[in-house]
């Protein structure tokens, strides 16, 4: 999975400055931008749902009980 984010450009990995044995993940700009962008979804969702609060919470809690009864 590292390994595809790296070639898709979104994390950057780098060798330990004190030991070169260890690697070190950073995210990329790039990487960033797809975060922020994954960040807007949910909202974006709700607000096109009009769910009140209390309908939303009750909607996670029947998908998540959906959820486990399928995995189940």
């Amino acid at each position: 999975m590292l390994k595809r984010l790296e070639q898709k450009g979104l994390v950057e990995r780098k060798r330990g400055e004190i030991d070169e044995r260890a690697r070190m993940i950073f995210v990329t700009e790039e990487g960033n931008a797809v975060r922020e962008k994954a960040m807007s979804i949910p909202r974006a969702i709700a607000c096109k749902a009009k769910l009140s609060e209390e309908e939303a919470t009750m909607l996670k809690r029947i998908c998540e009980r959906l959820t486990n009864n399928l995995m189940d």
